[in-house]
């Protein structure tokens, strides 16, 4: 279990995976991740021993700010929107979906892109 994360609130999630992505820290990644989030990344995660050097690649230069983030702690779900700004000055925003988990961490579950 990932201390970093535990008992925060989704953000800490979010925040963490990109600041793992950036650093190429796959291991972190594994640990921020679920779902189809995760199914849709697996062999690259798991089976490329190059994708940590990509995301370094993809992710430098680049910073990711929290645009919005809405909880239900009904259904232990989140919604957080991020935007990337790269330093080509293109961004992209996603919508992350996060489901907190037994162990009371939140992980990444879904995502799509709302530029």
């Amino acid at each position: 279990m990932c201390a970093y994360a535990e008992n925060r609130g989704p953000e800490v999630t979010v925040t963490q995976f990109y600041d793992a992505s950036r650093n190429g820290d796959v291991d972190t990644v594994l640990e921020t991740v679920s779902g189809s989030f995760y199914n849709r990344r697996k062999v690259l995660l798991e089976n490329n021993d190059s994708y940590n050097k990509f995301l370094v690649n993809y992710y430098s230069g680049s910073s990711t700010n929290i645009t919005n983030s809405v909880v239900d702690f009904k259904s232990k779900t989140a919604v957080v929107t991020v935007k990337t700004n790269y330093p080509d000055q293109s961004t992209h925003s996603s919508a992350l979906l996060l489901k907190k988990a037994e162990d009371g961490i939140w992980k990444i579950v879904d995502s799509r892109a709302i530029d």
